[in-house]
């Protein structure tokens, strides 16, 4: 599944969340999920396989041991997504030097505080 929720108003996307728990729950099977959005993937998922930028290839492999169903602000999901963050963080500071130079240096801290609070406030 690729981006399969990334159209969807929240409302709906909640409602998807659960039916493919559902889904899951019943089948059994294996469900490879592609997404962008970090919370979505942790919700979701047992293992979070973060890409690296050019070339893409697997970076780190997150297992989230949370029960289920998964409350977002659970204080597991809140340490994986600090983690996840500060890697994804290394390989924004990669692009933005191979495009603006060696000289620049990403603000690390302003991006991790700015956002650790307050992901989705803009929708």
């Amino acid at each position: 599944m690729d981006e399969p929720f990334a159209a969807l108003d929240e409302q709906t996307r909640i409602i998807m969340h659960q039916e493919l728990q559902e889904i899951w729950q019943k089948t059994g099977k294996t469900i490879l999920f592609i997404t962008h959005n970090i919370r979505e993937a942790l919700t979701l998922s047992d293992r979070v396989l973060l890409m690296s930028t050019r070339p893409g290839q697997i970076k780190k492999t997150f297992t989230v041991q949370a029960g289920r169903p998964r409350d977002p602000s659970d204080s597991v999901l809140v340490h994986i997504e600090k983690q996840v963050m500060k890697e994804l963080e290394e390989e924004m500071e990669k692009v933005l030097k191979e495009e603006l130079g060696d000289d620049y240096r990403f603000k690390t801290s302003a991006f991790r505080d700015r956002n650790r609070d307050h992901m989705g406030d803009h929708i």
